[in-house]
């Protein structure tokens, strides 16, 4: 028994040191995230806010992050992650920037497409963010950054006017309408098979559609 007791001491011993000795602070973190958008995009970058992750003996299961944006850019931020390690640096990232651009790209698109056909109708574009990468060089159009990926996936989340009286097959084709707009439109390729679209409507009251923003349908509506 001592013997256990003796080795639990130990073993608690460890942790507390691997605790205050080990781990970053918020403010070592923030440097190693603009440390790396500052090497990968030779631009200046601020942090909204830090998230730090946790693991034990190495790289674990729950990553620090960081919300981000340019210097240049406040008002589009983006997510970067990286694998918490208690001793040294990850090299493990999972940075966001290049899907930001894409989606603002698709949503540019989509409202040349639209005109104002659709003023009923607000959208936010989200794209998937873990498989789309790119090279430093940012110079890009919405095909060439589309045809270089093996695979993407775009979530439209569509905020719908219904007005205050709700028509069920009025609002049935107008949504027909917009989504057979985009698919007889350029937004992407005919010969992009690798592209996935997943359409996410919502449909609100006047005053519901004016006042909300559509981009927290990403995180469901409530």
């Amino acid at each position: 028994m001592n013997k256990l007791r003796k080795a639990i001491c130990i073993f608690v011993s460890l942790i507390i040191i691997l605790t205050l000795f080990g781990c970053e602070t918020d403010k070592d973190t923030a440097k190693d995230f603009k440390e790396y958008t500052k090497a990968k995009y030779a631009m200046n970058f601020k942090i909204k806010s830090i998230s730090q992750g946790s693991s034990f003996f190495g790289e674990g299961s729950y990553p620090d992050e960081c919300v981000i944006y340019s210097e240049n850019n406040p008002s589009k931020k983006f997510t970067i992650t990286k694998n918490h390690c208690y001793f040294g640096k990850s090299t493990t990232y999972n940075d966001g920037y290049f899907a930001s651009l894409v989606s603002n790209l698709v949503s540019e698109r989509i409202k040349g497409i639209m005109g104002d056909n659709f003023k009923d109708f607000k959208y936010y574009v989200d794209i998937s963010s873990d498989i789309i990468k790119k090279d430093n060089d940012m110079s890009f159009d919405l095909n060439s950054a589309i045809s270089n990926q093996k695979e993407m996936t775009i979530n439209l989340y569509v905020l719908v006017n219904s007005g205050e009286n709700f028509d069920k097959n009025q609002m049935n084709s107008r949504v027909y309408q917009f989504m057979n707009e985009l698919e007889n439109s350029n937004l992407i390729n005919k010969g992009n098979h690798h592209i996935n679209i997943y359409f996410h409507f919502y449909s609100v009251t006047n005053e519901v559609f004016n006042k909300t923003n559509p981009k927290i349908l990403k995180h469901g509506a409530k």
